[in-house]
């Protein structure tokens, strides 16, 4: 049994099943949805321990100090502003919050990378200002790692940037450097 209760929710509309997370929180492109693939693949894996957060996850919640008393509401396919640039904002594939204390944003990956290391980015002919400009504001606000490794690919930090902006309080994670 879990530790941390989740709700999924998606326009009103609770997920419990996979046919729920289909119906109501599928992604935009229809060839995303299928088994092997990112978006179901999260399903599946939120989805797998009946109304609790996988292990892994509670894992990491238990380290920063979250309420096990309080439920975390998960909303897939959640779009959050970036206010730089252009666009229609983050898509975060599950974005879990705790009674506005804890953010966590979600980016599964099953069958493709984060992207290119910032440095492959900036040198790239073809770099939009609006990219430049996401970098430069990713670098003044970004905290210095003790592993920056963990840091160094341009869409993960993007990801990590956009999910910090929601001027939600949020506990530090302290990496422990491994030997």
């Amino acid at each position: 049994m879990g530790i941390f209760k989740v709700e999924i929710v998606k326009n009103n509309n609770n997920i419990n099943s996979l046919e729920d997370w289909s119906k109501f929180a599928a992604p935009t492109k229809e060839d995303h949805w299928k088994d092997g693939r990112s978006a179901k693949e999260l399903a599946k894996y939120i989805l797998s321990d009946n109304g609790y957060l996988p292990q892994e996850i509670e894992d990491i919640l238990l380290q920063i100090g979250c309420s096990q008393d309080k439920i975390f509401k998960g909303e897939p396919e959640k779009i959050t502003s970036l206010e730089v640039g252009r666009g229609t904002g983050r898509h975060h594939d599950l974005l879990l919050e705790q009674e506005k204390e804890i953010v966590v944003g979600i980016e599964a990956k099953a069958d493709e990378t984060f992207g290119k290391n910032i440095s492959e980015e900036l040198v790239t002919e073809d770099i939009s200002r609006n990219k430049v400009n996401r970098i430069n504001k990713i670098g003044k606000k970004a905290q210095t790692s003790k592993n920056k490794e963990d840091l160094k690919e341009y869409n993960l930090l993007n990801r990590i940037k956009e999910s910090l902006e929601q001027n939600i309080p949020i506990r530090k994670l302290e990496f422990d450097e491994e030997e």
